[in-house]
């Protein structure tokens, strides 16, 4: 039994030091319905919620994202704790209709 937690562990900590994919492959996976002029400030509110952040009147907007465990990517929680493999902060940057004019993922 203490053996196969032992084993159990181990790979828990290979896992946890797995390289993180390329930007463009999760760009591909987790962005790829957004489309530059048509994708409105709402659509990306219903995909991932409300963002961390916020700047020039709701024009850019900020999510802090990690690529979990499980290596789904998602929105990290503004307080608790730190259950994320590696860190992103997603950009998006909207027009005065409100339609997304471009947006970028970055490595923190």
């Amino acid at each position: 039994m203490v053996g196969k937690f032992i084993a159990l562990c181990f790979c828990g900590a290979l896992l946890a030091c797995a390289p993180a994919p390329p930007i463009e492959e999760l760009d591909r996976i987790y962005f790829g319905e957004f489309e530059p002029g048509r994708t409105s400030r709402a659509d990306v509110i219903m995909r991932w919620g409300i963002p961390t952040a916020t700047y020039e009147n709701d024009r850019i907007m900020t999510y802090r994202m990690g690529l979990y465990v499980g290596g789904e990517l998602g929105v990290v929680p503004r307080l608790g704790e730190r259950v994320y493999r590696h860190a992103y902060h997603l950009v998006l940057v909207f027009d005065d209709k409100g339609l997304l004019t471009r947006y970028k993922l970055l490595r923190q």
